[in-house]
C-alpha cells in the first residue's frame, strides 16, 4: 500500500508537469522526452547495479507488449493533456487501477479480503468523482474528447500495469521496467519516423525541463508501483497508485485558481475512506 502512494504522488506531479510541457512542445514530444530520461535511468541504474538480463526468457515478450501498450497510454493521456482536460482525462485514465484489480483476480489467483474489496471500489470510485469537472465547465464535446482520451489510457496502462505486475514477481522490479521501455522507446521511434513533425505550440526550453522532470518523476513512480508488485497483491497497489489524479487536482486549485465542486470534496472524502480500508484489510 505505501509503494502505491508513493507511485500515486510521483504520477500525479508528472502529471502536472506533463500538461506544462504538452501545451508547449506537444503530447509526442512529451513522451518522446519522458521516455528518454526514462530508459537512461533505468539503464544506469542496471549498469551500476550489474543486474543481469539473462534470466529475462521468454518474458521478453511480454515485457515489450507492456512497453508498448503503456507507451499508447501516455500518448492518449498527454494528448488530452495538451487539450487542456488535466481534470477529466485524469480521472478517466485513473479507472485502470479496477481493470488492473479485475485482471490479477482472474489472472494471477489473488483473493482480497471483504474489506480490502470494499477498499478498492471506494478508491476507485472517489478517484472518478474527485476528479470530474462540471457540465458548466466543459463543453460536450471537450468532455466527449477527455473520454475518449482518458479511455484509451485507462486501457493501455491497464494492461501495461497488469503485465509488469506480473513479470516482477519473477524478475524484480527493475529489469521488467527496462526491458519494457525499450520496447516503449522503440514503438516512439516507430511513429516518429511516420509521422508529420509538428511546430512546438509554446517556448520549446521551458516546455523540454517541463518533460525532463515529468519523465524522471513518472519513472520514480514506475519504480514505486513494480517494487509494490514485487512485494505485495498486484491489486492492492494499483487500486491505490489510481489515486495520483488528487494530486493534479489540489495543483489546479494552487496553482490555477480552481474551485473545489462538492462531489470532488466528496471524492476526495471516499479515496480517503479507500485507503484506511485498504490498509486495514491488506
Amino acid at each position: 500500500m505505501v509503494y502505491g502512494l508513493l507511485a500515486a504522488l510521483c504520477w500525479g506531479l508528472a502529471t502536472l508537469g506533463a500538461a506544462f510541457a504538452a501545451r508547449r512542445i506537444g503530447s509526442f514530444r512529451t513522451v518522446l522526452v519522458g521516455e528518454t530520461v526514462a530508459l537512461t535511468g533505468y539503464g544506469a541504474l542496471c549498469l551500476i547495479g550489474h543486474v543481469p538480463l539473462s534470466g529475462v526468457g521468454a518474458q521478453v515478450w511480454v515485457l515489450l507488449l507492456a512497453g508498448v501498450a503503456g507507451v499508447f497510454g501516455y500518448l492518449a493521456l498527454y494528448r488530452g493533456l495538451e487539450s487542456g482536460h488535466v481534470g477529466l482525462v485524469s480521472a478517466i485514465s485513473a479507472s485502470y487501477g479496477g481493470i488492473i484489480v479485475v485482471l490479477s483476480v482472474i489472472f494471477l489467483g489473488e483473493r482480497l479480503t471483504t474489506g480490502a474489496a470494499v477498499g478498492v471500489g471506494a478508491t476507485v470510485a472517489g478517484v472518478a468523482l474527485a476528479s470530474t469537472r462540471g457540465a458548466a465547465t466543459d463543453g460536450r464535446s471537450q468532455r466527449a474528447a477527455g473520454l475518449a482520451f482518458g479511455l484509451a489510457a485507462a486501457v493501455c496502462y491497464g494492461l501495461s500495469g497488469f503485465l509488469l505486475g506480473r513479470a516482477a514477481r519473477d524478475l524484480g522490479w527493475l529489469v521488467p521496467l527496462l526491458v519494457a521501455r525499450t520496447g516503449s522507446m522503440a514503438t516512439l521511434l516507430t511513429i516518429g519516423a511516420l509521422r508529420r513533425p509538428r511546430r512546438p505550440a509554446g517556448p520549446r526550453k521551458a516546455g523540454l525541463a517541463w518533460a525532463c522532470a515529468a519523465g524522471l518523476v513518472d519513472a520514480v513512480g514506475l519504480i514505486f508501483f513494480t517494487r509494490g508488485d514485487q512485494v505485495g497483491l498486484v491489486a492492492i497497489t494499483a487500486a491505490v497508485s489510481s489515486a495520483y489524479p488528487v494530486v493534479p487536482l489540489l495543483g489546479g486549485l494552487i496553482l490555477m485558481r480552481e474551485r473545489l465542486l462538492a462531489r470532488q470534496i466528496g471524492g476526495v472524502a471516499l479515496i480517503l475512506a479507500g485507503l484506511v480500508l485498504l490498509g486495514l484489510g491488506s
